[in-house]
């Protein structure tokens, strides 16, 4: 098959370099090892993107407040007409985006129109009911003109299915998933001297984009309890975003500078010897995270590393059908720290969790297995489309 994918984000401060998206990438390129061609649409910003097996369409866009999303996504159409005039595509993958001239590509090329969706515009309320009624149209409209929907979650989906009125057959579950050859078990003591860092103690780690819904904030106000019993112990955050000032300035006001490394952007090839060298991994997400499917737990899961995430929607079946971890209240630092406080002394049960984590991701989430589910949709989609 031919497929074309088409994958915006807004966050010109990261080094996109090596990372871009994840789920794009390795799904990219586990749809390339299989036999088909890719062509990913991405923006065109400053830096190069790494070498990969697909073809990539670096995208330009207005650096204009408010039009940045717009202009790739006008831009990509007229790119990708182009391409398609030289390979045809008999599927037409959208990540989170408007459907309306994506649909047009594909009815003029005759391929599959499939939306990836992370989260469900139609459960975030506003004071402006206007924008709500707005919101909600626009998302139905979207769901209505493709041919199949990829959900990453399966609360997502019975979300979908409950108030936009998505019939069951036109929704796949297609989850996150984890790089497992990259992301393996490491003693913590050679993952902490290949980084420096002190191999007698014990880490609390954090890995990902530092946006509010993560909770980091309610890291931070756990973590003096957590050093009241363990006062050596670190707290790595790892990665960078919009909050990572705020959240610099909450731990200098209490005054725990010492105890906490904000390593900044780090690469994503650098990021399993970062995750191997904690002693409980942590995504202490706020209620708001939503539905989307949270790349770090099975990141963390890949590691054979504890975790200990809130009891929201995005993380709950992930830890209950894992048994890699342990839940907590969401936005509740006593109920953190002290599940933290229990984990870090009981190697024997850390040690439980990260193999049991470790072999849910290895027999059910490896994006070797994601990339096969996707191609099994995309030629369903095909065969039960009817013809142009």
């Amino acid at each position: 098959m031919n497929i074309f994918v088409f994958a915006y984000w807004p966050q010109n401060y990261i080094d996109v370099k090596e990372i871009g998206l994840v789920r794009v990438w390795e799904i990219s390129e586990g749809l390339c090892s299989l036999g088909n061609k890719v062509v990913v649409f991405v923006p065109k910003y400053r830096n190069s993107y790494a070498k990969v097996s697909f073809k990539i369409v670096e995208v330009p866009f207005l650096r204009i407040k408010f039009c940045h999303y717009m202009s790739f996504y006008l831009i990509s159409f007229f790119m990708s007409v182009f391409y398609a005039l030289r390979l045809r595509p008999d599927i037409v993958y959208l990540r989170q985006m408007d459907t309306f001239l994506s649909k047009v590509l594909a009815k003029c090329f005759g391929a599959a129109l499939v939306l990836e969706v992370h989260h469900a515009s139609c459960v975030y309320k506003t004071t402006n009911r206007i924008k709500d009624f707005i919101s909600k149209t626009k998302e139905r409209f979207n769901l209505a003109l493709c041919d199949k929907i990829v959900s990453l979650t399966y609360e997502l989906k019975e979300t979908l299915k409950l108030l936009q009125k998505v019939p069951t057959s036109k929704i796949a579950v297609i989850t996150s998933g984890s790089n497992i050859s990259l992301f393996r078990p490491i003693e913590a003591e050679e993952a902490r001297n290949k980084l420096g860092l002190k191999p007698d103690i014990y880490y609390v780690g954090f890995i990902g984009t530092l946006y509010e819904h993560q909770g980091i904030e309610v890291l931070v106000r756990a973590a003096p309890a957590i050093l009241g019993k363990f006062s050596k112990a670190i707290f790595l955050i790892v990665g960078d975003g919009p909050v990572r000032g705020y959240l610099d300035k909450e731990v200098r006001y209490l005054g725990l500078s010492e105890s906490f490394i904000f390593t900044g952007h780090i690469s994503y090839y650098e990021m399993p010897s970062f995750i191997s060298a904690m002693d409980v991994c942590v995504a202490p997400f706020l209620k708001s995270r939503g539905s989307a499917s949270p790349v770090k737990i099975f990141d963390y899961f890949a590691s054979g590393r504890p975790v200990v995430a809130s009891d929201v929607e995005c993380s709950h079946s992930l830890i209950a059908n894992s048994k890699g971890g342990i839940l907590v209240p969401p936005e509740n630092p006593q109920a953190l720290s002290q599940a933290i406080i229990d984990l870090l002394p009981d190697k024997e049960k850390r040690d439980t969790l990260g193999k049991n984590g470790r072999e849910f991701v290895v027999n059910n989430y490896s994006w070797d297995i994601l990339a096969k589910m996707t191609v099994r949709v995309c030629k369903e989609v095909l065969n039960n489309k009817s013809p142009v």
